[in-house]
Order: C-alpha cells, then structure tokens, then sequence
C-alpha cells in the first residue's frame, strides 16, 4: 500500500509538469525543428553519507519525458535545446531501515548531436535541473544548492526519417552534499526514444 501511495503521488506531480512541458511544441507544431522523447532507466550511487550514516542500495528507477528544439546547425551537427520533466523512484537503506521517496523534476538539456553514418550517431548533453521536488512550483532559486548538473553521453540509432532510439549514461558534474542523492541518485544507465514532429513535406 506504502508503495502504491508513492507511486501515485510521483504520478500525480509527473502528469502536471509533463502537461506544462508540452505547452511550448504543442502550440508551436506549425514550425519545423522539434523533437519529442522520453527516456527510461535505472538509476543509483554507489557511495553517500547522510548526516553519521551511510546511505546504502541506494538505487530506483526514471521517467523522462519532453521535448527538444534545434536551435543550430552546422554541417550535420545539430545543437538542440529541451525541456523535459523527470521522475525518480529511489529506494534504500538508512541506519539499516528501508525508505522510499518519489520526487519530480524538471530538466533542461543542451544538446550537441553528431552523426556517424546515415544510422549511427553520437550525442553529449548537459543537463541542468531543479534539485528540489516541485511543491506549489518553489524552484528555490536562491539556494546555494538549488540547481544540478548532469553530463547525458548516448549512442543513438536511426529507425527512419521520424524515430530513433538511443542508450546512454548519465553522471553527475556538480558538487552538491550527499543528502540531494537520496531522492535522485547520482549515475543513470539510460535507453531511450525518440520522435521528430512536422518535418518538412517533400515537394512533388
């Protein structure tokens, strides 16, 4: 029942920002250039102390959904810009008892994605993000500690002109104190998909 609770409140705070999220490219379908993705994955640290205690197994699962925009191009290099809202389910020990904690996030990658051949290609993002659950939209601005940063490496696969799929890893750059992995770990194994939108129409 614990579990359930948590799992639907994660759910309920996902749904709202993700419907936030989506208000930029849903009213913008009319131009070119995006991209909507969602990305799943495990998610853990291998070593965190909270206050004189170790945090062990600490570990969970992601949710990611959004969408990108491309705001530059050269050659075949594409750099792109997104908004996405993440949610973590993260479990684990504390001084030998068990916890779990559902927590809401909103991401903004910068994207640089260079392709290989016409299937494979490469990317690097940054990824910065609120480190805080969301609770009647406090962003905690002013917090020394307030905003993370993550670095997204993946391989990504070209299914046709619309899809792809991708892999990837997530690490985290910043030096914050342990207590903010509790909720969202600090390494990510991801696999993802991805859909672009209103592509140009060929002309007959």
């Amino acid at each position: 029942m614990l579990r359930q609770f948590y799992i639907k409140k994660a759910m309920n705070k996902f749904i709202f920002l993700l419907l936030v999220v989506l208000v930029v490219p849903i009213s913008s379908l009319a131009q070119l250039r995006h991209t909507l993705y969602g990305n799943v994955g495990y998610t853990f640290s291998p070593d965190i102390e909270l206050g004189r205690g170790e945090v062990k197994k600490s570990r969970g699962t992601m949710l990611t959904l959004g969408g990108r925009w491309r705001i530059f191009t050269y050659k075949k290099t594409e750099m792109e810009i997104g908004l996405a809202a993440k949610s973590v389910l993260a479990s684990g020990l504390i001084d030998d008892r068990s916890f779990r904690a559902a927590t809401l996030r909103m991401a903004v990658p910068i994207r640089v994605a260079v392709p290989i051949n016409n299937l494979w290609g490469v990317s690097g993002s940054f990824v910065f993000q609120n480190n805080v659950d969301f609770r009647a939209l406090d962003l905690r601005l002013r917090d020394k500690y307030s905003w993370r940063v993550d670095f997204l490496t993946e391989a990504n696969y070209q299914l046709n002109d619309r899809w792809s799929m991708s892999a990837g890893l997530s690490l985290n750059l910043r030096q914050i104190p342990d207590s903010y992995f509790v909720n969202d770990p600090k390494i990510s194994i991801l696999f993802g998909i991805a859909r672009r939108i209103n592509l140009k129409k060929k002309k007959p």
